[in-house]
């Protein structure tokens, strides 16, 4: 149709130019609040996903690259403190999560950052235990919304300025957790969804998410990983200060993911294995500050990374960019995860 024959066609069904114009105009807009702020949200077509498929279907969620319907894929994150000492043990909830971060702490033990979505359905998730400093950076990363149970003196001090909505059970919001009758404090504290909802409710959270996303993709076929060859199947993880513990990630073929196991037993999160789609370990300058122990990360500037997927090891690096890290290979390319869980190993080095 010529351009006069459209003119026609609106003039003759009574329709102005200027009415075409303001819903065209709606339209776009939409789309802009619908996907997102353009310097956060990767193009599509970066995230390994069909743009026809996606736009009708499901979507990439930014927090850990799962499929999702389209109203899911901006969950505003929520970030738990999650103690990982023998006391604190069995954990609960870390099944749901779509990242961990693992991170030395005093007395020669790790701690556990866990980043959720803002849905998630836990009857169950704890130990909950109390904050770093460093723990607060990286929830930062992800501006979620950070439970926890007090903290050092020093990141009691950080959390006054950060950029996170903080809920500390040792303050006015004990009633957004739950003690364990049957276990000794402090490793009875525990959360589960109808807390953080209420929370969320009583708080009026209701932004979407508002950070930079990795990049992903869908695992490696199984015969396109068994034509390559050449698998890692194990990892080992090294967190130097006398860590009693033997701590390591075993690779499953068939499945395409990595179980964890701890003093060579399998770990168990909410009833079966506890298993990871990507594993990173990240080498960071960590230095002991005081005579309990506690330590400094230093989680800014630039360091090598370990990024083990489909089988098989990058050495790479690891980069802070405008409060993000991002892991690349040894071209310097940002590295696609596969859909799903990430745990980050944060270890001595550099």
């Amino acid at each position: 149709m010529a351009s006069n024959d459209w003119k026609d066609y609106f003039v003759g069904q009574n329709i102005s130019f200027g009415l075409v114009f303001a819903f065209v105009t709606a339209i776009l807009l939409a789309g802009v609040f619908y996907f997102g702020p353009p310097s956060l949200v990767r193009p599509l077509h970066e995230q390994g996903t069909n743009l026809v498929d996606e736009l009708f279907e499901k979507r990439p969620r930014r927090l850990d690259g799962l499929m999702v319907d389209r109203d899911k894929v901006e969950n505003q994150p929520v970030a738990i403190v999650i103690g990982n000492s023998e006391d604190s043990l069995p954990q609960d909830g870390l099944s749901h999560a779509s990242v961990v971060y693992e991170v030395p702490v005093e007395s020669s033990i790790t701690r556990l950052l866990a980043i959720f979505s803002d849905d998630i359905r836990a009857s169950s998730i704890g130990t909950v235990r109390s904050l770093r400093p460093y723990t607060l950076e990286l929830a930062e990363e992800w501006q979620a919304v950070l439970f926890h149970a007090g903290g050092s003196p020093q990141s009691l001090e950080q959390l006054a300025r950060a950029n996170v909505l903080a809920i500390n059970e040792i303050s006015g919001d004990g009633i957004y957790f739950r003690r364990d009758p049957n276990r000794e404090a402090p490793h009875n504290l525990f959360i589960d969804s109808s807390l953080i909802e209420r929370a969320f409710l009583a708080k009026g959270i209701d932004a979407p998410a508002n950070f930079a996303g990795w990049l992903f993709k869908d695992g490696d076929s199984l015969a396109a990983r068994n034509n390559r060859g050449n698998f890692t199947e194990r990892i080992d993880i090294d967190f130097g200060h006398e860590l009693s513990r033997d701590i390591r990630f075993r690779y499953n073929l068939a499945n395409n993911n990595y179980t964890r196991i701890v003093d060579d037993q399998v770990v168990l999160a909410d009833g079966k294995q506890l298993t990871v789609d990507n594993v990173i370990v990240q080498q960071v300058p960590i230095e002991v500050i005081d005579s309990i122990g506690r330590v400094d990360i230093d989680l800014d500037g630039f360091g090598k990374a370990e990024l083990y997927l489909d089988g098989r090891v990058t050495i790479g690096t690891w980069e802070k960019q405008d409060g993000r890290t991002y892991f690349f290979d040894e071209t310097g390319t940002e590295v696609r995860l596969n859909r799903g869980r990430t745990w980050v190993a944060i270890v001595p080095g550099n």
